[in-house]
């Protein structure tokens, strides 16, 4: 918030300036006030772009970013996107697929598979140490 009020009265000083120099040159006093409204979109646009990357915690308000798993403020675990019933018709459709590929198509897709789980694991094990190493 305070932020916020900090933009706001710069945007409101460069204006006034801008409309106290118009007195003595029109061309410098649009020039301010143009100034001072493209600093005020981009300061706008910034912050937007910043929290359509991060989600706020539940339990405490922090504001964590998008892929974080567990909030690093309280260590509130987030859910998974996925709900049962989902996550059921996609393994039923899984089953069918896999019903029907060649025994190399499925040790193809199962190194595919224990690569990507790997490098999630790892991903999970140095956020949990990111947080650990946090609350020391």
């Amino acid at each position: 918030m305070k932020i916020r009020k900090s933009i706001f009265c710069c945007f409101c000083t460069s204006e006034v300036l801008g409309i106290a120099v118009l007195f003595f040159s029109w061309k410098a006093g649009i020039a301010i006030i143009s100034a001072g409204i493209v600093l005020l979109l981009a300061s706008i646009i910034k912050k937007d772009r910043q929290m359509a990357d991060t989600k706020k915690c539940p339990q405490c308000k922090a504001v964590n970013p998008l892929k974080a798993r567990i909030c690093a403020e309280c260590g509130y675990a987030y859910a998974a996107e996925t709900k049962e019933e989902e996550l059921m018709e996609i393994i039923e459709e899984e089953r069918e697929e896999v019903d029907k590929m060649t025994s190399e198509q499925i040790d193809c897709n199962f190194e595919k598979i224990e690569e990507i789980i790997v490098d999630e694991v790892r991903v999970c094990d140095r956020e949990i140490e990111e947080f650990l190493k946090e609350q020391e």
